[in-house]
């Protein structure tokens, strides 16, 4: 049987794919590779740290170079495998994905490829889903009966969305969800999460009957405090599942006029307007809570909206939490932090500001059927209506999954504009210019017969 090589195979799928070459390991700016060693054994000594300030090693540890792991669809890939060497007995092996590297370097196997697929063409080739798109998309709804740890963070700008729907669709009996109050990293690292993963792996991978599948709740639910705060974060409530059965879904209608999140929908229409290219403007709209509240589950908007300059508007949303006197809240994502938190650096590892929702106004008539008004939206994204100029059209955006705690007097903003709002990542990440097409100003439309409005759920 002839064996095609998965660069020619996806070539055939794809013609339009684009290659780029990969840079020589020596002339990588970032990365390092120390090249592909099949066979090679190293030993590493108890205390052994890859760098300072590492974790050491609690063991002696055999590291096996480059093993070959045979793959269901007759693809080899190689990894390195760290086990304990004096251990009698076979031991469970857990490969992790990741685009990181087998060592962490963040270099791939440059012996095996010399090309990588350049994404950023491909997005700027294939704007809508498509069957390239769908073919790297992760289906969990196809997992049945693999028992899954699941964690999720509100905090990263990357995982959040995807661990709540992971544990949402996939099909095994035999899953556990534990949302955090921290950043993702942080969390991976503590103890007490160490711990608590050993014991799932302990009562799977080598059949210790330790009580996993009868004590541990099924979902441990995290609801954010954000500090400065008088409502203390809620850290992981044992909950039977998520979205919880107590979860229902309250209304808010925006009103321009006076820049107001209402509960009846105002009479009289009002409109507000922003400058849709740029990093700073926006329009909020505020509510304050009279009472404890809790909000867990997925939010969403109904915005009717115009563009006075273009056919096409990105639209962003996000829910900030604000004290009683109407001040802006953040969150620390770890405690206790090396600094007191005006000296904590504004990026996204560090401070959460609030969830966010995005939506290109083109495609909303890719929106899949909804059932009922209160029915979260979801988008196929796979074909796009251009916007009129001045046409008044009603978006729903949906935003990431909540968990927030508010005391009596406490709130939220709704704040809508044509940029991303979270903080960068990192230092580096962050925009001086807006790279976003959006041009003119964005008009939301309140009141009368237009029924702007926030979905909140409450449990």
């Amino acid at each position: 049987m002839t064996t095609i090589p998965v660069q020619e195979k996806l070539k055939q799928q794809f013609p339009d794919l684009v290659y780029t070459p990969l840079l020589a390991p020596g002339k990588h700016p970032v990365f390092t590779y120390n090249g592909f060693h099949p066979g090679k054994i190293d030993q590493l000594p108890r205390g052994h740290v890859k760098e300072p300030g590492y974790q050491a090693f609690s063991v002696d540890v055999t590291w096996e170079h480059d093993r070959a792991i045979p793959m269901r669809d007759g693809v080899t890939i190689y990894g390195d495998v760290f086990r304990p060497s004096n251990e009698e007995n076979k031991v469970p092996a857990i490969i992790p994905w990741s685009p990181y590297g087998k060592v962490g370097s963040g270099a791939q196997d440059y012996d095996r490829f010399e090309n990588i697929e350049n994404i950023g063409a491909m997005v700027r080739q294939r704007l809508l889903f498509d069957d390239y798109w769908d073919a790297k998309k992760i289906k969990p709804e196809n997992i049945h009966n693999i028992p899954m740890y699941l964690t999720a963070s509100y905090s990263t700008g990357l995982h959040c969305e995807g661990s709540f729907h992971t544990f949402e669709t996939a099909q095994t009996s035999r899953k556990w969800f534990r949302v955090h109050a921290s950043q993702e990293w942080h969390d991976l690292y503590r103890p007490e999460a160490m711990d608590d993963l050993q014991r799932f792996y302990d009562f799977y991978a080598k059949g210790l009957q330790n009580g996993w599948e009868t004590e541990m709740p099924r979902v441990r639910l995290t609801l954010i405090g954000y500090d400065g705060s008088y409502a203390k974060t809620v850290e992981e409530r044992p909950e039977k599942q998520w979205p919880p059965a107590s979860q229902h879904s309250v209304r808010y209608y925006l009103d321009a006029s006076n820049k107001a999140l209402v509960s009846a929908q105002p009479a009289v229409s009002s409109f507000v307007a922003h400058e849709s290219h740029s990093l700073s403007d926006c329009s909020d709209f505020v509510l304050h809570f009279d009472k404890y509240t809790e909000l867990c589950g997925r939010p969403f908007v109904k915005l009717y909206m115009s563009c006075n300059s273009s056919d096409e508007m990105d639209v962003v949303v996000q829910i900030r939490k604000v004290s009683a006197s109407g001040k802006l809240l953040e969150s620390l994502n770890w405690s206790p932090m090396p600094k007191p938190q005006p000296e904590v650096p504004d990026v996204n590892i560090a401070k959460h500001l609030g969830q966010q929702g995005m939506l290109r106004a083109s495609h909303h008539v890719s929106l899949r059927p909804r059932q009922n008004d209160d029915e979260f939206p979801v988008y196929d994204h796979d074909r796009r209506e251009p916007i009129p100029v001045d046409a008044v059209v009603p978006l729903l955006i949906p935003i990431w999954p909540v968990g927030m705690v508010f005391e009596a007097g406490e709130g939220l903003v709704l704040r809508v504009s044509g940029h991303d709002m979270s903080l960068p990542e990192v230092e580096m990440m962050r925009l001086k210019e807006p790279v976003d097409e959006n041009r003119g100003k964005h008009t939301i439309y309140t009141g009368g017969d237009y029924a702007s409005c926030l979905v909140l759920p409450f449990i």
